[in-house]
């Protein structure tokens, strides 16, 4: 199974997240510039992990983002959502 790279960036964003403390809110700036993301390309992501239910998002100068669930209670195929595809060639 390959992922896209939303998926592969969506699965970054969660393991930073969950990497830090729960009660923190972090911003698009922090995680893009830790994870190597585009920013613009994470808020999107985001959005997606937040209507999954998996990511908390607030607006303006003190939100950002944080987990709704414990991390080990976490799948990677939660994480990438639909955005993975099956390699052909197995």
């Amino acid at each position: 199974m390959r992922l896209t790279r939303a998926g592969e960036y969506a699965v970054r964003c969660v393991l930073y997240l969950s990497s830090c403390p729960s009660k923190r809110w972090l911003s698009r700036e922090e995680i893009a510039e830790a994870m190597d993301i585009p920013e613009q390309f994470l808020g999107k992501i985001a959005q997606r992990l937040a209507r999954s239910g998996i990511v908390e998002i607030v607006q303006g100068a003190r939100g950002g983002f944080r987990l709704l669930r414990p991390p080990d209670k976490l799948t990677p195929s939660e994480c990438r959502g639909s955005d993975h595809r099956r390699d052909l060639s197995e």
